[in-house]
Formats: C-alpha cells, structure tokens, sequence
C-alpha cells in the first residue's frame, strides 16, 4: 500500500526520480498514527506521519498489492493459496502464518484452519496479520499489479514504505524486487532493528497469542535498498531464526505508476483511438 503526499504521473516524473536517486536515504520512526475499528473489529489505516519528516501517508493515496508468495522450508504459498494457521495459544507449528485479532473478520476457510497472503495484504485491514516463530524463517514476496513500479524521489526525508509490526521485539529483513523484462532479481538486502521501531499507538491481540501487544511502525526511503533507478515491481520482506520471529501487521508504499514502455503504449493506444473520432467530426462540419 502507498501513503505519501507525493503522487507522480508520467514520464517526466519517472526520469526525475531515476536521476535522483544518489541522495541520501533514511530509516525514521512513525507518529501521529490513526487507525479506525469497524464494528466488526477490523483496524483500517487512516494515516501517519514520520519523525522528521513533513511527509503524511493518508488512506487517499496508498497504493496496493496484487500478488505475492510466502514461502518457508519446502513450502510456498500464493496469493490466493490457503496457507495453514496456527489458531490459538496451545502449540505454534508454522514458522509464518495468517493470523487476526480475536475480534476481526475471519478468514474465508477459517473453518480449516487456513487464510491466505491476499486477505492480509491485499485490503486495509491490519487486523488481519502474518504471525511468525521466533526462530521461524520466512519470505514473503508481495508484487504491485501488472506494468507498475515503485520509484524514490531521491530525498532522504520523504519516505516511500512503511511498515507496522506487532510486538517491538523483533528484526526484519527487507529486499526490493526488480524486474528487467524477463527475470526477477533483488536489491541488496537491509535488516530493520527492532530499536529502529516506534509506537504506532494501538495494540493487538490476535488468536496465536494470549495477551495484547503494542504494534509499532517505521517509514524508509527506498534507497535505503540500493540501487532502485529502475524501479520497483515488488517488496520482499523476510526472517531469519535470530531475528526474533517478526509479526507483520502491515506493508504500506507509495503509488506506483506505470513504467516508461507500458506509458508509450497507452500513448500509442489512446492516439489512434482519438483519430477516428475527430475525422468524424470534420465530417460532419464540412456537411453542415
């Protein structure tokens, strides 16, 4: 999801981001949090600040995720995959899995003792959540739709993601993912500390877990992941067995916009759309 002030269009606004990309990048706590619960207990994000920052993400203009995989061991998950699910306090056995507040909307095979990536990060629900072990290793790979990359603007104090996680207790590992037209690869690795993690000003007790727990929040500039010029398709966040098992209540990043070859052709597109509609009105000038 994206929250941000800025909401770039064009062509132009991509190759100002891509020049811009040297600039220093910065890792700030959250602030000034607001949340909403529904009657039926699910949490929606409203918006956030950052310390340091005079950028504010608002609900106006978060971008969202399409697809995605969680993947651990042998196993792996798509976005619409019913993953299975720890569903109380008396045993964990998945080193990641959906989870919700004690008082949220079930998952749609809650009978089975499953849910999936998409009811987590595919809506603005951070009731709805990613438990993780606390010596559990995990990937999670979430993608923006078809044809749209997330860019920098290049200035260390207007991020670009942010992130709640429930618990303060924990590391989390982030890449981004970049795509060159045929394969996938990823940006260099960054582990975000625990200590880096400030109060989001709520707290969250989810079915795994026997007592509420605060949930806290960070914003980063992408550059923070390397080199980002080319854009990014896709997130991924991970865990590895010392990092304290991390719980993800919500991934949130700026709007991506179409990149430079999808823009050309609904350029293209919309162009030879136009023409015959005012050769027809030519037309029917010249009769009257």
């Amino acid at each position: 999801m994206r929250f941000g002030t800025r909401i770039l269009f064009g062509l132009s606004a991509v190759s100002i981001l891509v020049t811009s990309s040297e600039s220093r990048a910065a890792i700030m706590g959250v602030q000034n949090v607001v949340t909403s619960v529904d009657g039926a207990g699910n949490r929606a994000f409203i918006s956030a600040g950052f310390i340091g920052s005079t950028t504010t993400f608002d609900a106006s203009n978060i971008g969202t995720f399409t697809d995605g995989k969680l993947m651990y061991g042998n196993n792996t998950y798509g976005w619409n995959d019913p993953a299975p699910r720890d569903v109380s306090t008396s045993g964990n056995v998945y080193p990641a899995n959906p989870d919700r507040a004690d008082w949220s909307s079930p998952f749609g095979a809650e009978g089975l003792s499953k849910g999936t990536l998409g009811e987590v990060f595919g809506g603005n629900n951070l009731s709805h959540i990613i438990d993780s072990e606390d010596n559990g290793a995990w990937k999670i790979d979430l993608f923006f739709g078809p044809g749209l990359r997330l860019y920098s603007d290049g200035m260390n104090n207007t991020p670009e993601l942010a992130i709640f996680e429930r618990g303060g207790n924990s590391d989390l590992g982030i890449k981004g993912i970049l795509f060159d037209g045929v394969n996938y690869s990823y940006t260099s690795g960054l582990v975000l500390l625990r200590s880096q993690f400030t109060y989001a000003g709520w707290t969250l007790d989810t079915l795994e877990i026997s007592g509420a727990q605060k949930v806290y929040g960070l914003g980063l500039d992408l550059t923070d992941l390397g080199d980002v010029s080319q854009g990014l398709v896709g997130i991924r966040l991970y865990s590895e067995a010392q990092f304290n098992g991390p719980d993800i209540v919500g991934v949130l990043t700026g709007v991506p916009v179409p990149e430079p070859g999808t823009l050309a052709l609904l350029t293209v597109a919309l162009t030879l759309l136009g023409r015959p509609v005012r050769r027809v009105t030519r037309l029917r000038q010249s009769a009257a």
